[in-house]
């Protein structure tokens, strides 16, 4: 047991957090890119992360929806990036998480580049987080724009993610 001293005094031991927070950071979920996949020209596109690196309490849809729904109210870090491959300095991308069909939060990646070193290609990422209240149905979803002026695809060495904990009521 770790005694801590605050302002001289001891505190030996908690017995409860305080009102609001869990102590337990789920549900909780990862998703990842694992295939690429074509984004339309200046269209609003549906991201597919692929592959869950770890769902707590299966709240994540990797096959048909793609979707995150906390099956648990509460307050979430919801968390995404995205990157689109072989994109031009001019363009830019951006992306969205809607929850319950409807744009809650944005990032765009003017400004932001990472090379690719096996050509003279560019990767635009973006990445987004922010903290919203959820009921136990709400769900979210990640799309991404492209401004490219032709279909390109997101980017599997980006390391693109979808993710969300749980941290309080």
């Amino acid at each position: 047991m770790a005694i801590i001293t605050l302002n001289n005094n001891s505190l030996s031991s908690v017995t409860e957090l305080p009102i609001g927070i869990s102590g337990q950071n789920y549900p909780a979920f990862q998703a990842c890119i694992t295939t690429n996949q074509s984004i339309p020209n200046t269209t609003y596109t549906k991201v597919q992360f692929q592959t869950e690196v770890f769902d707590t309490d299966n709240t994540y849809d990797a096959v048909t929806n793609h979707r995150f729904t906390p099956g648990v109210a509460g307050k979430y870090l919801i968390t995404a990036s995205v990157g689109i491959d072989t994109m031009a300095d001019t363009n830019y991308s951006i992306v969205t998480v809607y929850k319950n069909g409807s744009a809650t939060g944005y990032s765009d990646s003017k400004g932001r580049r990472s090379v690719n070193h096996a050509s003279t290609a560019s990767t635009l990422g973006s990445l987004i987080s922010f903290i919203d209240t959820a009921n136990a149905t709400d769900y979210y979803e990640v799309f991404v724009f492209q401004s490219s002026g032709v279909n390109k695809n997101t980017s599997v060495s980006y390391y693109g993610f979808f993710g969300a904990y749980r941290i309080g009521d």
